[in-house]
Order: C-alpha cells, then sequence, then structure tokens
C-alpha cells in the first residue's frame, strides 16, 4: 500500500544569473546514461541495439507505476474493492523489484552527470530498505481486510513516480520537458512531503490492528518510508557537502 519509490523544497533556491540552482531532484540525478549513436557504436564495438539494465528498469518501473495509479483511480472513483488487486500488485512490484535490485545493484542511483550525481538518492541498499518497509504495509493491507480500503490513500503518491517515469522517457530538448518536470515536483511536495506524512501517522494510530505486534511493525515501517523520502528531499535540496550519506 506504499511508495516505490521510489526521490522539494527544503533550502532557498535563488541564485545569481548563470549559476546552477542546488535544487537536484532524481528526476535529474538518476537518468540512465545518453546511448550512443548508431555510427559511434558501431566505431567502439558497443551493440547499438542493446538495451541497458537501467532503461530496462526505467521502463519496468513505468509500467509497474501506469498499472498502479490505474487501480488506484478504479478504487478511488469506481469500485473500493479495486484495492484488493491494488494491494496485491503492490506486493508483487516491491517483491519483483526487490529481486532485481539484488541481482543487478547498479540500477539504482545510476546515471546522472558526473560520480556525485549519483549517490544523493542512495545506492540498492536504500532502496531495498525502502522496499522491506513499504512491502510490511502492503502485505497488511492485502491480509487484513479492515485496513484493505486504505490501500488506494496511500499509493496514490505512485502517481508522483509515474511522473518522473514518463519524465526520464522524454527525449533531451523536448518542449514538453519543463512543464513534465513542475508536475513532478509539485507533485512530490503535495504527494510525498504533505499528503504521505499526514497520512501514515493517521493510520499508525488506528485502533483496529489485528495485533500489537502486527501494528507496531506497520507504525514502525510507516515512520521509517516517511524518513527516507525527508531524506531524499534533503539530499535534492541542498549542496553536496550537506548530504546525508545513504548506502
Amino acid at each position: 500500500m506504499l511508495v516505490a519509490a521510489a526521490a522539494m523544497s527544503g533550502t532557498p533556491v535563488l541564485r545569481a544569473p548563470g549559476q546552477p540552482s542546488q535544487v537536484a531532484l532524481r528526476s535529474r540525478v538518476a537518468l540512465p546514461p545518453r546511448q550512443l549513436p548508431v555510427s559511434m557504436a558501431l566505431d567502439v564495438g558497443e551493440a547499438p541495439l542493446s538495451m541497458s539494465p537501467v532503461k530496462a528498469h526505467d521502463l519496468f518501473n513505468l509500467a509497474a507505476t501506469t498499472a498502479l495509479t490505474g487501480l488506484t483511480c478504479a478504487s478511488h472513483f469506481s469500485d473500493p474493492s479495486w484495492n484488493e488487486p491494488l494491494a496485491a500488485l503492490m506486493c508483487g512490484y516491491l517483491a519483483a523489484d526487490s529481486i532485481w535490485l539484488v541481482a543487478q545493484p547498479e540500477i539504482a542511483g545510476s546515471g546522472g552527470e558526473g560520480a556525485s550525481s549519483t549517490t544523493s538518492s542512495g545506492g540498492a541498499l536504500t532502496l531495498l530498505s525502502h522496499h522491506a518497509f513499504a512491502l510490511v504495509v502492503a502485505a497488511h493491507a492485502l491480509t487484513w481486510v479492515a485496513h484493505t480500503h486504505h490501500t488506494c490513500e496511500m499509493t496514490v503518491v505512485e502517481v508522483n513516480t509515474l511522473i518522473l517515469m514518463l519524465e526520464r522517457q522524454l527525449p533531451e530538448g523536448s518542449p514538453i520537458a519543463s512543464f513534465v518536470h513542475m508536475l513532478f515536483v509539485g507533485s512530490w511536495v503535495v504527494l510525498r512531503l504533505l499528503w504521505f506524512p499526514y497520512l501514515a501517522a493517521q493510520l499508525a494510530f488506528l485502533s483496529d490492528y489485528p495485533s500489537d505486534g502486527i501494528h507496531l511493525a506497520c507504525a514502525a515501517s510507516l515512520l521509517a518510508l516517511t524518513v527516507h523520502q525527508l531524506l531524499w528531499t534533503w539530499n535534492f535540496c541542498v549542496p553536496e557537502e550537506k548530504w546525508v550519506p545513504l548506502p
């Protein structure tokens, strides 16, 4: 019932003319490296038609977040019974993506401009911890009927992830790139910095969990997910020397 992933404001972003902004949102620091043109690829011996693991992972996330967003809308606006398949899909997505991250950890935090840009959002261990906490809550929503209807309230944050995935597919210099990036930043602030912490606090204090142990596990996981997002936001908005190190 949660976030994937998978990444704003905390410091002033005003800058002198000609100086780059301090804000380095995830959409800017985790882009896959540019593919060589076919002619250059042939010159250096690279197969021009091969797909990089990062690109394949982005397409997987694009498909998954599109499905999650569709089921979220269906649950909100059509029939609440869609929450059960939504929770099941979220569990499956988190499990599959975790396996992928273990098998190819280089897909996490890869790309960007320069070595430093690959670490502001952390690497595979950071995403794996995020997925583990999200899976705790998603599995609870799937198996405890009294809370299943809350699934779509949480997965609305996947709209932000979907916008990020769409932005990554835009060609360089696209006339709509700036607009899509503004949508990403705005949805990040509204959904991940405002809505998510509020809803997480509401869910953590529900009184109808099946046991104290499950209640504690879900509350701790919701807190951990909120902390993940706040740390990502901080690192995206401050200079590198002020980053919180993330594994």
